[in-house]
């Protein structure tokens, strides 16, 4: 089991929040749920920045936001290094991380699909020795086709696959499909959905018995300024 890190309870809470887009969503939800923080909050070089002045009266709690790249949100806040974060399904199945997960933000939920070029036949692909596909989600890409019985050879790529199957590296890819606009540019298309993600509010499973009250009052605010999805 992780160990906590949490070794100043008197610090700020800390916020993990993932760069881009993600990152512009979850905090114009905090604004919605009465956190008060700015929009240019991020505009900065800091990777640690203290809004407890936006946090203090709503919360009870100051709050600390750690600008992170999307995949080690998780790691982050499972050691207890940050208290909660933002996170999508997708990265945490990755990450294969224990943590809390109190709340479902209603938006960012994509299709995870297998996609390919135009006109291919996947079923008749499938039969073939190896199915190479490009992914980002290598552990969610090695558990589908093992389940399916898919023997696959697993491209690891860190982004940009939609050029695997464009310029011969892979036969397919697997990553996350929101509008298919990506795909379409490139000349492909979804062959076949196999799961849906959906962005959390995740938190370190060991918080003390004060900031999990805290990510309570802060999970009740968002609730009551967004009702969040009821995700199947």
């Amino acid at each position: 089991m992780t160990q906590p890190r949490d070794t100043d309870p008197g610090r700020p809470l800390r916020f993990a929040l993932p760069k881009g887009r993600l990152q512009r969503r979850a905090l114009a939800a905090l604004r919605d749920a009465g956190l008060a923080i700015p929009e240019d909050v991020t505009e900065t070089r800091k990777l640690i920045l203290d809004v407890s002045t936006y946090t203090q009266d709503k919360l009870g709690c100051g709050m600390e936001l750690l600008l992170l790249k999307n995949s080690d949100v998780p790691i982050y806040v499972e050691h207890g290094v940050a208290d909660i974060g933002v996170a999508g399904t997708d990265s945490l199945y990755e990450a294969d991380v224990r943590v809390y997960r109190p709340y479902t933000f209603p938006f960012g939920s994509c299709t995870i699909a297998i996609a390919g070029p135009t006109g291919l036949d996947y079923e008749a692909l499938t039969q073939t020795p190896v199915l190479r596909v490009a992914t980002k989600f290598r552990r969610f890409a090695r558990d589908h086709f093992a389940s399916q019985g898919i023997a696959a050879e697993i491209i690891p790529l860190s982004g940009s696959v939609e050029l695997a199957p464009v310029l011969g590296l892979a036969d397919v890819i697997l990553d996350l499909v929101e509008t298919g606009r990506t795909l379409r540019e490139h000349k492909l298309h979804v062959l076949k959905p196999v799961g849906r993600t959906h962005i959390k509010l995740i938190a370190n499973a060991t918080l003390s018995h004060e900031r999990l009250g805290h990510v309570e009052r802060l999970v009740q605010l968002l609730a009551q300024a967004q009702p969040a999805p009821n995700p199947t």
